[in-house]
């Protein structure tokens, strides 16, 4: 039995054989390999299909036996194609389809990237659209060894980078650098010492040997908890330190507002412009207005996406607000009250437990006035230091 797809593709049809003998026409095809199937009996005869190529081949075998043949259906893609057989412009727009299809094969469609920080990711984006690695670029033009070595070279961050192409689609795989972190892992022994000045005020207290007390000065590197532990049967148990030791320890924050400043502002006009990217090829939509100067831009891009594929059509857009500087004086109150406000911006961005106290001093000069904000805080002393176990 032929397979499904080849009789579709070959044509097929289904006959009946009537006449005094069709169980010999029968053998006589079987004798033939004429590759009859679906043989059934019908009245007065036989029913079966063949291949409609081999439909002639019958007849010889139904005049020795007296039998009669008539086609009573037709099967397959030949006889599908057959009412277009006067039409020029079927065959036509099959070979424009299949070279529109070839000719799409050689961009690239997708690209994949890696997830990374997105710092890294947009450097990394920016050094694949200089090497000519976007949707739309050629799949000839990607080298994939070659560009994995100029991009690691062009993203300093990555420590490694693969770039390979499956088809129509490019994946690229790196990995961004991981400095080495001082902080031993969880459960490596380990001291904790001071990361500041201060006096100590709290210890919450888990593991390791407490080396200071509540009133104590202890300056920065000075051992707070140690993680060798030294039991009353005179045995050592190295461990991993674990506490959180509060003390009180100053800030000192300064900051300088000049009386004469130049502020930038928009203006109200915006320009909006776009730009149409199919495949490698960018077309401006709007031209001809100039934006020369000083102006605040904004990037948007809209892609054409089937599903969750993107396909080499984008659409960006730039928006362009128009700017101007204009000059301001401040007296010395607005000033000092610019400098407390920014004072304070700071100190909320501090990493501290509790603001105990705080002291602002203002020094008004010829052309600024510098404040200086000292702060007296509660917070977490305790930085984990590696023991080294020879």
């Amino acid at each position: 039995m032929l397979s499904d797809v080849s009789v579709f593709l070959r044509g097929s049809c289904r006959f009946t054989a009537t006449g005094d003998f069709p169980e010999r026409f029968l053998n006589l095809c079987a004798r033939s390999d004429m590759g009859l199937w679906d043989i059934r009996r019908t009245d007065g005869g036989v029913s079966a299909r063949v291949i409609a190529g081999r439909y002639r081949l019958l007849l010889p075998c139904a005049r020795r036996c007296g039998v009669r043949l008539s086609v009573t259906r037709r099967y397959g893609l030949p006889f599908r194609l057959l009412p277009y057989r006067r039409r020029p412009g079927m065959p036509l727009g099959f070979l424009l389809f299949c070279g529109t299809l070839w000719f799409l094969s050689l961009f690239i469609w997708s690209v994949r990237l890696p997830v990374l920080s997105p710092e890294v990711s947009t450097e990394l984006e920016q050094a694949l659209d200089d090497m000519g690695v976007s949707v739309g670029s050629l799949r000839s033009e990607v080298d994939g060894d070659r560009m994995s070595i100029e991009l690691q070279m062009r993203v300093p961050d990555l420590t490694w980078a693969g770039i390979s192409t499956f088809g129509s689609s490019v994946t690229v795989e790196a990995k961004e650098y991981e400095p080495v972190a001082i902080i031993p892992k969880v459960g490596e022994p380990c001291n904790l010492i001071a990361a500041r000045d201060g006096i100590i005020l709290d210890i919450d207290y888990l593991r390791g040997e407490v080396e200071v007390q509540p009133g104590q000065a202890v300056v920065k590197g000075d051992l707070l908890v140690s993680g060798v532990v030294e039991h009353l049967d005179g045995s050592v148990q190295i461990t991993e330190a674990s506490a959180a030791v509060w003390a009180r320890t100053t800030h000192r924050i300064t900051c300088t507002i000049p009386y004469r400043q130049t502020i930038t502002q928009r203006t109200g006009r915006l320009i909006t412009r776009h730009r149409v990217r199919l495949f490698s090829l960018e077309l401006p939509l709007l031209s001809g207005i100039d934006t020369e100067g000083l102006y605040e831009r904004e990037y948007s891009e809209w892609h054409l996406t089937v599903g969750t594929m993107e396909l080499p059509f984008e659409v960006r857009t730039e928006r362009c607000y128009e700017q101007e500087q204009i000059p301001v004086e401040y007296t010395p109150e607005q000033a000092e009250q610019l400098a407390a406000e920014e004072l304070e911006r700071r100190a909320a961005e501090l990493d501290c437990a509790e603001i105990i106290d705080s002291r602002c001093t203002f020094t008004q000069g010829e052309h600024s006035v510098t404040a200086v904000m000292e702060l007296t805080v509660k917070e977490d002393i305790a930085s984990p230091s590696p023991i080294g176990i020879q």
